[in-house]
């Protein structure tokens, strides 16, 4: 049952990184297509992308940092880093 559970939290997670990936690929292809044509509406809409994907970003690690370590706090502004020694740590953006 646990399992279970965690294999469909993983499955989970992977079509979501995966649909931010997507937005990664079309925001840089509008990027990359707005500077060559010289085109600012494609421009804005590339940055209206990257703002969709720094939100997706918020909203994986919120949904799946609470999932895989429960009782930490799921405030928004703490942030999970890789510690040098590649043990997790919490660090606190103030």
């Amino acid at each position: 049952m646990v399992r279970n559970r965690f294999d469909n939290q993983l499955n989970m997670l992977n079509a979501e990184i995966i649909q931010m990936g997507d937005l990664c690929e079309k925001a840089i292809a509008d990027a990359a297509r707005a500077l060559t044509e010289n085109d600012l509406t494609l421009a804005k809409k590339a940055i209206e992308e990257d703002e969709q994907i720094d939100q997706k970003e918020k909203d994986i690690e919120q949904t799946h940092i609470a999932i895989a370590y429960p009782g930490v706090a799921q405030n928004a502004e703490e942030r999970f880093t890789m510690a040098p020694t590649g043990g997790l740590a919490l660090a606190l953006i103030g």
